[in-house]
Parts: structure tokens; sequence; C-alpha cells
């Protein structure tokens, strides 16, 4: 878990040095249990979170975080000269001043890792549950005619760009 500061005249939520990652579903708890302290009751709140929709066979969608009234998220800054890469990951975080959640600091290059289809799988699907799940025909025999993988036979036929394992 990483550890959060929270800067309630600034708005900006610091991942303090060392930590050089933070997790949405750390943020979202962090946030959370600051928003719940008595001093800060009367305060809007800092974030709204949606996810975590079943999508079926152990597979929920994850979780987007969204920033309200201009807070940001910084990682603390570096002394340099060399730059410390950072990370925000587990789902997407959104939001800040003017669409930007992340606060830039001395020395920090942060990734903000987002996903248009973002999905969390519980457990490991043997290959033919995953084919099950996605509706494709079987791994074995011939394919059923418009099936994915009777178009994808047709299509590997007429182009060397398709691995000859499909």
């Amino acid at each position: 878990m990483a550890t959060l500061s929270f800067d309630w005249i600034a708005r900006v939520i610091t991942v303090m040095d060392p930590d050089v990652g933070v997790t949405v579903q750390d943020l979202i708890n962090q946030i959370r249990d600051a928003e719940d302290e008595l001093v800060n009751m009367d305060d809007p709140i800092i974030a709204k979170a949606t996810g975590k929709d079943t999508l079926g066979v152990g597979v929920t969608t994850a979780i987007t975080l969204e920033l309200l009234n201009n807070w940001q998220l910084a990682f603390e800054a570096r002394p340099g000269p060399t730059f410390v890469q950072c990370t925000v990951g587990g789902g997407n975080l959104i939001g800040g001043i003017a669409g930007n959640p992340i606060k830039a600091t001395a020395y920090t290059q942060v990734l903000n890792i987002l996903s248009a289809a973002a999905t969390i799988v519980a457990g490991a699907l043997a290959p033919q549950e995953m084919r099950d799940a996605m509706k494709l025909a079987p791994s074995a025999g011939t394919p059923a005619a418009g099936s994915v993988d009777d178009n994808m036979k047709k299509i590997k036929a007429n182009t060397n760009l398709i691995p000859a394992a499909l």
C-alpha cells in the first residue's frame, strides 16, 4: 500500500517517496478513509469511482476513479538529477484540472496506465473455457461456418500476417 498525503488546500494527493506506484483501488480506499475523518466531513468529496461490474466467467470491469473539484495526484518530488518513473495502474484515473489527474513534480515521470476496455480476470481459464466464453469454435476440428475461427482461416489463406497456429 502506497503512503499518501492529502493537501486539502491545494487539492493534491501526494504519493510519498520512496513509493513509485499506486493502484486505483488503493487510491479510492485511502481517499474514502480521508474523507470520513471528522475534520474533513464538511468538505466536498474528492472522487467518485465506478467499475467492478461482472461480465461473467470470472471477468469484471476495472475501476474508473474520477478526481473531482480540481483534485490531482502527484508523486513526491525527487532530488534528481535522474528522473524516477512512477505508475498509476489497476484501473483508470481521470479528472483533475482541465482533465489532467496528474500534477507534475520535480524529477518524476508518471505513467497513468489507462484502458478503454479494462477488465480484471479472476482465476485462470483453460483454453477451451476461454473459447467457450468467447463463443468460438472448438480448438480442434473444423470451425463452424461464419465463426471467428472460420473467418480467421480465410484471412490467413490470403495473407502471411497471421501466425500459422490459428
